[in-house]
């Protein structure tokens, strides 16, 4: 067996109990917390005392330009909360917005600006969405300390086993 070849522990949350409304993702034993809204449970969302963490964003829906095609824009900041409010008012093309954070709060600005330059270059490489960023962020964002970059790269493993778990596969 690889590393990553063995069996995961994925819990989704029905936050008001109906399939359709916010969800919340966790994987047994990662601290990462990921939250699934659609338009109409946005203000719920954006409502959660998780989202005043520093964390990472994804708005996704469909590209306009490619039938069948999605289109997503990723983000970072220190208050997910108000950043993707901002993100949300700006763009007219998502339907489900992605929210990721930890329990305990252990993210640095450094962290999440490593984690949305590599969900970038990852989306770029998987050719599987049409991204709305602008440009992808400089080689400089990613300047962690080597035992920081691997527990990025440890959290964005868990982050490609569960964004296709909530629907939205866009990385290798």
């Amino acid at each position: 067996m690889t590393a990553e070849a063995f069996g995961r522990t994925i819990q989704l949350f029905l936050v008001d109990g109906t399939p359709n409304g916010l969800r919340k993702a966790t994987i047994h034993g990662w601290t990462g917390l990921t939250f699934v809204a659609t338009a109409s449970t946005f203000a719920a969302l954006t409502a959660r005392s998780e989202l005043d963490r520093t964390g990472i964003y994804i708005l996704a829906g469909p590209d306009a330009e490619a039938v069948g095609g999605i289109r997503a824009y990723i983000g970072s900041a220190n208050s997910v909360r108000e950043r993707i409010k901002q993100s949300a008012q700006q763009r007219d093309f998502w339907e489900t917005a992605i929210a990721v954070t930890t329990s305990d709060d252990d993210l640095s600005k450094g962290h999440v600006e490593y984690l949305e330059a590599r969900l970038i270059e990852l989306a770029h490489a998987a050719n599987r969405v049409t991204l709305e960023n602008g440009t992808s962020p400089a080689g400089n964002r990613r300047r962690l300390p080597e035992a920081d970059q691997a527990n990025m790269e440890q959290f964005l493993a868990n982050l490609k086993i569960i964004l296709p778990v909530v629907g939205l596969d866009l990385l290798k």
